[in-house]
């Protein structure tokens, strides 16, 4: 018996010790309040390989493409506005990995679930302009959270909603 529970154990470690990556299509851009220095990984749990110090300067944003999502990191591939310069590699999951929603209509939906058939968790207005966090992304789809700590604007919205020009609307 008491092998078998040891068996059950060591199996149930292995079997979930990470996530296999995601493949996903969402972007997004650094907000431009954070000033610090953002780590790249070449590996989940590897060695970074690129700091980037970032403070905002005038129009040339961070700007960056999910490709894959995994445990707390994303893979990114980032690039400066105006500079040009860009990077790639894991980055953890951050407050500062922002997105806009585009202003087509009069409200976007958040959703409970990445689908077109799930239900509405909440509509928000587009006419609020503020940050969300990138907290999740699978596929084409995309959960994001209000930044603020007791936000209830949060849930899953379409890649084609997104906006990370900071600079314009996106309509």
């Amino acid at each position: 018996m008491k092998s078998l529970v040891f068996f059950y154990l060591l199996f149930a470690c292995l079997n979930s010790s990470a996530q296999q990556p995601v493949s996903c299509a969402c972007k997004g851009f650094v907000d431009s309040n954070y000033v610090g220095i953002i780590h790249l990984k070449d590996t989940r749990t590897g060695k970074s390989v690129q700091s980037i110090p970032y403070k905002h300067k005038k129009g040339n944003y961070l700007l960056f493409d999910i490709t894959q999502a995994a445990d707390s990191f994303f893979f990114v591939k980032m690039r400066y506005a105006i500079s040009g310069n860009s990077y790639e590699g894991w980055i953890k999951k951050s407050k500062y990995l922002v997105t806009f929603l585009k202003q087509e209509s009069l409200e976007i939906p958040l959703l409970y679930e990445a689908s077109y058939t799930s239900k509405i968790k909440i509509k928000i207005p587009t006419k609020s302009s503020i940050n969300f966090q990138i907290f999740n992304c699978t596929q084409n789809w995309v959960y994001i959270k209000g930044l603020k700590r007791d936000s209830k604007l949060q849930g899953w919205i379409h890649s084609q909603n997104q906006c990370i020009n900071p600079l314009a609307n996106c309509d």
